[in-house]
């Protein structure tokens, strides 16, 4: 299969992956901007919307960069630079959380939530850049699974930590009325 018989088929996939994380990201903002001072006051908070923005906009970016007509190596360069700006950007958050008051030595209930709100979506920024890598080498059948795998789970894990967003912020909110 050839990259661009391989865009065509990608798509109308590419269009709706990028419309609903470029949707979810102004929902996110606006939910975040009714709670700002939980967001702001709690590290935790900070992080997981840093993560969740994070995956929107690694989608956001994949599908916008993929739908341009260009050839093969550009497109392969630009997914590679998607996963290491991503990379940049949850670094500081991911350093906080390791090195935070408990660092990782928590429950085992607790590392497995850390590891489904912050692991799965590191790897699927690896993905995003190990794609790139299948494309430079033109390996497009494989690019195009673990393209189309890597969005679609980076897109869940953001609906999965956008809920837990807007529990927690609930729940501190909540804790904070109830303290006045």
């Amino acid at each position: 299969m050839t990259f661009e018989a391989a865009s065509r088929d990608l798509h109308d996939f590419l269009i709706l992956a990028g419309t609903s994380a470029a949707t979810l990201v102004g929902l996110l903002f606006v939910g975040l901007s009714l709670h700002l001072r939980v967001v702001i006051a709690v590290a935790e908070v900070r992080s997981l919307a840093r993560f969740t923005l994070a995956n929107f906009g690694a989608v956001l970016f994949a599908a916008m960069f993929m739908v341009i007509n260009q050839d093969r190596v550009s497109a392969a360069f630009q997914l590679i630079g998607i996963a290491l700006v991503t990379m940049v950007i949850v670094a500081p958050s991911l350093f906080s959380m390791i090195r935070g008051p408990q660092g990782l030595a928590t429950s085992r209930s607790e590392r497995m939530r850390i590891i489904l709100r912050f692991g799965v979506s590191i790897a699927g920024y690896v993905a995003v850049g190990a794609a790139g890598i299948l494309l430079l080498v033109q390996q497009v059948l494989p690019f195009m699974i673990l393209l189309e795998a890597t969005l679609a789970t980076l897109l869940l894990v953001a609906l999965r930590n956008t809920w837990d967003l807007l529990v927690t912020v609930g729940e501190i909110t909540l804790e904070d009325d109830e303290s006045k």
